[in-house]
């Protein structure tokens, strides 16, 4: 698990899957079910989830080449009648959550990554 969230199930396109995430005071972890849209090995994971018509997010992260490495898109989108009030009520706290989940990332990936053999 990444810092502040979890996908389980089979990362596939179509498949659900299981979302767990840390929403934090006073709403704590929550596992919510979700359906993968991309699932591209290397590239990009997303998936969509919530309350048809309420509360829909669509929430990925895209791996991109740069001249300096690999650089991260990390994106998500709400629909819903209730999901301008709710992003305006817990954006703080979103843009917190998602600076560690990118940090966690990045810390996995450079332990992960082996050096070629100079």
């Amino acid at each position: 698990m990444l810092t502040g969230f979890a996908v389980r199930g089979p990362l596939v396109e179509g498949a659900s899957a299981l979302l767990t995430i840390e929403l934090g005071p006073p709403l704590g972890q929550r596992s919510i079910p979700v359906k993968v849209m991309s699932a591209r090995q290397d590239r990009e994971l997303s998936w969509k989830g919530g309350i048809r018509g309420v509360m829909r997010g669509h929430h990925g992260v895209r791996l991109e080449p740069s001249e300096r490495g690999t650089h991260v898109v990390h994106y998500e989108t709400f629909t819903g009648v209730l999901s301008g009030v709710l992003v305006r009520l817990m954006q703080s706290q979103m843009v917190s959550r998602y600076r560690r989940v990118n940090q966690s990332l990045r810390d996995h990936c450079e332990q992960s990554f082996v050096k070629p053999a100079e």
